[in-house]
């Protein structure tokens, strides 16, 4: 039988039509599918890549922060530890290092008000919310850190150099500890206070700074006994 002279039945003709229609609206679907998952990909990726940009420029601007809170010889523990832990402005922030015997008050309440600035721009620009926001940034913050670690981690087996990665590993956790206390604060004064509060040092720089302290005097007390 001719192939033509079937293709001219209209039942065959229209069965035909139909899956011709069906295997294109198939291939139309499986496209758009594979196009939504590209996008939905890209945007994880993006996502990720903007969580991981703000975490690195925060624990530089953290470790700044650390290393002057340490240069810091007359701090006033007491009152840095019941200070509060939000300011309306960058100004009452300094009145309260002020009142704490802090010499570079200008160049800490900057960093301070940077942290909170960051911050403000990450949780901004994202759709996180408070919870969400405070486990994710700790969550990269820690493994930021742990590559760090890892880095700076030592095979040497010696008395002397198992006393300094010691050391090392206790100033890392302290590091790690501030800089995760400083984004919670950052995150809580964002959604509890708004993009003009400042951020202050509280209990979580004496923390810190009692932490370091610490891991200094572990240090030596290991080193005195490699003798």
């Amino acid at each position: 039988m001719n192939i033509l002279n079937i293709f001219r039945k209209p039942y065959l003709s229209t069965l035909f039509a139909m899956l011709i229609l069906f295997a294109s609206c198939d291939t139309y679907e499986n496209d758009i599918l594979e196009s939504d998952k590209s996008i939905k990909s890209n945007s994880l990726n993006k996502k990720s890549s903007k969580l991981e940009d703000y975490v690195a420029n925060h624990l530089i601007t953290s470790s700044n922060l650390e290393t002057l809170l340490l240069n810091e010889d007359n701090i006033d523990i007491t009152i840095l530890e019941n200070s509060s832990l939000y300011f309306n402005d960058i100004e009452e922030l300094k009145l309260m290092l002020i009142e704490a015997k802090v010499v570079k008050v200008n160049e800490i309440a900057d960093l301070f008000w940077q942290i909170q600035s960051n911050t403000n721009n990450f949780l901004i620009n994202s759709e996180l919310k408070q919870n969400e926001a405070g486990l994710v940034i700790e969550a990269e913050i820690n493994r930021q850190f742990d590559l760090m670690v890892l880095k700076y981690t030592e095979s040497k087996s010696d008395c002397a150099s198992s006393c300094y990665q010691s050391y090392q590993n206790a100033d890392f956790r302290c590091r790690r500890n501030m800089s995760i206390a400083l984004a919670a604060s950052a995150v809580s004064a964002f959604f509890t206070f708004g993009v003009g509060t400042a951020i202050g040092v509280g209990a979580a720089g004496t923390v810190f700074l009692i932490c370091t302290n610490d891991a200094v005097n572990d240090w030596r007390a290991c080193q005195a006994n490699c003798k």
